[in-house]
């Protein structure tokens, strides 16, 4: 039940991700710098489970968590775990290798998408298995996952964001504009999606340029804040702008 889309352009990378989530789920904290060792991560937190679903780092990596739906193992871990487990890396190849670490556990179905400005890996942690699809950012890219008619609602999206990407005289803005449409007769479908039982409760932005990585996390439920903004410069310690909404987290 989420939407994430990977933009290149000169220099840059801008990825957006549709957080979908039911009613009953508590709100995530704004984006807060995380330490590992030998790195930094702009991260929002999911309370529920202490982890998160999108990051961003010094190194210049975006990783987004997209959930599959399935039958959760007794006692497995959370999904949200996985992004922090690797947010200390600081090429696509590190990211795999350590992937394959985390694959002595039974994860809940997931899609872990990571890239950089030139390229993106697609991740499956299984026991014993590590299922791993490189992908080019060639041209704008686009996953999507639904809980609920998932062949329809996918087929829908993968329609408008062909129609909105065909041939757009500023991609950054077609980005924006295909993670906020919502069809007035179908919102369970939209990618700004609502339905009596979830919605999208957040829209994340992350931008890589060669000097810095920055994040705009934006919740779009009722009665829960304003948008929050956060920077780190590339290869540099962190630095937080008063936009920045929580304080710095240390984890070990």
């Amino acid at each position: 039940m989420c939407t994430m889309t990977f933009v290149a352009t000169a220099g840059r990378l801008r990825v957006m991700f549709n957080r979908d989530e039911r009613h009953t789920r508590p709100e995530a904290w704004h984006p807060r710098m995380v330490r590992t060792p030998g790195a930094v991560a702009l991260m929002p937190i999911d309370p529920a489970g202490g982890g998160t679903w999108i990051a961003g780092t010094g190194a210049g990596l975006v990783f987004g968590l997209l959930n599959v739906d399935g039958p959760v193992p007794v006692g497995a871990p959370s999904r949200g775990a996985i992004i922090p487990a690797l947010g200390h890396c600081h090429t696509l190849d590190e990211v795999i290798d350590t992937a394959h670490g985390l694959c002595d556990r039974e994860w809940p179905g997931h899609r872990l998408l990571v890239a950089n400005r030139r390229r993106g890996v697609e991740l499956r942690l299984r026991t014993r298995d590590l299922r791993v699809t490189p992908f080019a950012l060639d041209r704008p890219v686009m996953v999507t996952s639904s809980s609920v008619d998932a062949d329809a609602v996918i087929a829908s999206r993968r329609v408008l964001f062909d129609s909105m990407f065909g041939d757009p005289t500023d991609l950054l803005a077609a980005q924006d504009e295909f993670h906020r449409h919502r069809w007035v007769d179908r919102p369970q479908a939209s990618v700004q999606m609502r339905r009596h039982d979830a919605a999208t409760h957040s829209i994340t932005t992350v931008d890589v340029a060669a000097d810095g990585i920055a994040m705009r996390y934006e919740p779009l439920r009722a009665l829960v804040g304003r948008p929050g903004w956060i920077s780190v410069p590339r290869g540099r310690s962190a630095v937080a702008w008063p936009h920045a909404s929580d304080q710095l987290a240390q984890v070990s």
